[in-house]
């Protein structure tokens, strides 16, 4: 006996481990009831024939929780409730009374048809149809007709796709419309439609692409991820660690901006081709002239010894005249 206590707990939970996720997500369903068809023109059998081709229908709807129909005696119910009628408000307190939240109303009288989708908490309908069609053929009317004029086209269910994301480069955080969904390589089912894919990792470009999602056929895609460039260090070698003798045109320049004028070679230079210039002059004027006198002409480049440099010196000495 203890061990069949154990065993019956085992599997309690492991039913609750594998389908625990299912019962929540069916809970956050509405949950809908549906009764046997009220009519007095047709007998049981074919009512309890046409609740199961109803209930099959409905069940395409997932948006539902179904719940399990209980035998239920209307006219005893509208007794209970003091109803005049099966309208909106008295299929609420029915359908209240057996915790459902939509409540699935159906009728055939003398070939006519009266379906009522009722919301219970709301106390309104939601839906409702009139047809007509005869006896034989009321499974097939609820089916291809009543059922799709209640809650709209059956929605198709779209069967999900293996996408596989992948890159040259292991470990990439994989991104699904800005959701992470693992790394690389990510391998998992989809509904059809166009995706936006990036790829991202540290010191590497990152990757996005547009990919669709059609038909049952595995979609695979591969990125080719580039790491992202390194800058290139520029060393610059300034102009001195060259050869020192040799200077730029620069250096020159910042050279004489920081010298007196009357000390730099330029200066000289003009001063002395001025003075060579003045020193001819002077001596093709004294040769065409009657003067006897004669001399030394002497000048001196010396920045030094600027202020003493005469132009013309007497050839008899310091005291001629």
């Amino acid at each position: 006996m203890r061990q069949t206590g154990i065993s019956f707990l085992a599997l309690t939970l492991l039913g609750v481990i594998l389908l625990g996720p299912n019962l929540a997500a069916a809970a956050d369903k509405p949950v809908l009831m549906v009764l046997r068809v009220d009519s007095d023109g047709v007998g049981d059998p074919q009512k309890d024939a046409v609740l199961k081709t109803t209930k099959a229908e409905v069940a395409k709807y997932e948006m539902y929780q179904l719940l399990e129909t209980p035998p239920v005696d209307l006219l005893d119910e509208m007794v209970n409730f003091e109803c005049l009628e099966m309208d909106a408000e008295c299929l609420s307190k029915i359908g209240a009374k057996h915790k459902a939240d939509v409540f699935l109303y159906t009728r055939w009288v003398g070939g006519n048809v009266t379906v009522l989708l009722v919301d219970v908490k709301g106390v309104k309908a939601l839906k409702t149809h009139e047809g007509q069609t005869s006896a034989a053929k009321l499974s097939s009317y609820f089916t291809n007709t009543a059922i799709i004029k209640v809650f709209g086209p059956v929605p198709k269910k779209e069967e999900l796709v293996w996408v596989t994301i992948d890159a040259n480069v292991a470990q990439a955080d994989v991104f699904i419309d800005e959701k992470k969904v693992g790394q690389t390589p990510v391998k998992q089912k989809m509904l059809p439609g166009t995706y936006t894919v990036s790829l991202r990792k540290p010191e590497i470009l990152m990757a996005e692409e547009r990919i669709k999602v059609t038909g049952k056929k595995p979609v695979n895609f591969t990125a080719n991820l580039k790491p992202i460039p390194k800058k290139k260090k520029v060393v610059v070698i300034p102009p001195h660690q060259g050869d020192p003798k040799k200077k730029t045109k620069e250096e020159k320049k910042d050279d004489d901006k920081g010298t007196p004028f009357y000390a730099t070679w330029w200066f000289w230079s003009i001063v002395g081709v001025g003075v060579a210039a003045a020193v001819t002059g002077t001596a093709l004027a004294l040769s065409g002239s009657d003067s006897t006198e004669t001399g030394a002409i002497r000048f001196s480049v010396d920045s030094g010894s600027a202020e003493k440099d005469s132009v013309f010196y007497n050839g008899f000495g310091a005291g001629g005249n």
